[in-house]
């Protein structure tokens, strides 16, 4: 059987025709991948390109693909799909399994058949409507994935020496663009860029009670450490000191005074 290869980038606006009626039933608005079997599953459709109400699809329920339009057997071809597990791939980034970054996912090719992945197209940013003078592209067989996952797709080391250069942008012809491979990484987050969560529990680790050790709630000095480390002897009960009153009367030394004979003779001085 030979294989029927597409890019995504050629299905999507593509009209969807009834071939029963020959009626337009909408445009294809997403193409849906399985993540573990790395293949085309179910296709989205549209009945206008920018809105409208939304139908899917089993790829394998497509009768024909051509220029401008995909046939369909009739209207019993669209089914209420559950699209929780599967993932878009476009604008995934894409790492080796020694952590270099080759760049996002601009686009992809399949197998209308089978819906088998057959490569990647990548770019730095993976945004599909910038063309290849803009940013440079390249093209990564299949057999070159481990994984896709949310967002990230993994691929084997040294990938980034097997792939293909499919455009090259007017900023790398002019010196002023590298690969994404070349690029040095990002400077790390200072610390004022932490999260206020960080924030939250670096305070409650160190707010925190430090616990008595375990076995020390019922420790008694022995005879030497009192003797080291009693406190200076307090005052005998025994011994009470004289109390200073605090307002002590005074002496009226007036009424005591007794005069003698020379104050009798002279009063005046007295």
């Amino acid at each position: 059987m030979t294989a029927e290869l597409l890019l995504r980038s050629q299905v999507l606006g593509t009209q969807v025709i009834n071939q029963a009626d020959a009626a337009r039933v909408g445009v294809i608005s997403q193409v849906w991948v399985d993540p573990e079997a790395q293949e085309v599953l179910v296709l989205s459709t549209r009945e206008q390109a920018f809105g409208g109400a939304t139908q899917t699809l089993y790829l394998e329920k497509v009768a024909a693909v051509g220029r401008d339009a995909i046939l369909i057997a009739g209207e019993e071809a669209f089914e209420d799909l559950d699209l929780s597990d599967l993932e878009r791939l476009v604008g995934s980034e894409v790492m080796t399994e020694d952590g270099l970054r080759l760049g996002k996912v601009k686009d992809f090719q399949f197998d209308r058949l089978s819906g088998e992945i057959t490569s990647l197209i990548l770019s730095g940013l993976g945004i599909p409507l910038l063309p290849g003078f803009l940013v440079s592209t390249y093209q990564l067989d299949a057999e070159e994935i481990r994984s896709i996952g949310r967002e990230r797709v993994m691929v084997r080391a040294g990938a980034e020496s097997r792939l293909q250069q499919l455009s090259r942008s007017i900023f790398e012809q002019l010196g002023l663009g590298k690969p994404p491979w070349f690029q040095e990484p990002l400077p790390p987050a200072l610390p004022s860029a932490a999260t206020s969560e960080d924030d939250e529990e670096y305070e409650e680790r160190y707010e925190e009670t430090p616990e008595e050790e375990e076995g020390t709630e019922d420790y008694e000095p022995d005879e030497e450490e009192q003797e080291v480390y009693a406190p200076e002897a307090a005052a005998d009960p025994g011994s009470e000191e004289e109390e200073v009153p605090v307002n002590p009367p005074v002496t009226d030394y007036a009424a005591e005074y007794i005069p003698t004979d020379a104050d009798k003779e002279n009063p005046d001085q007295v």
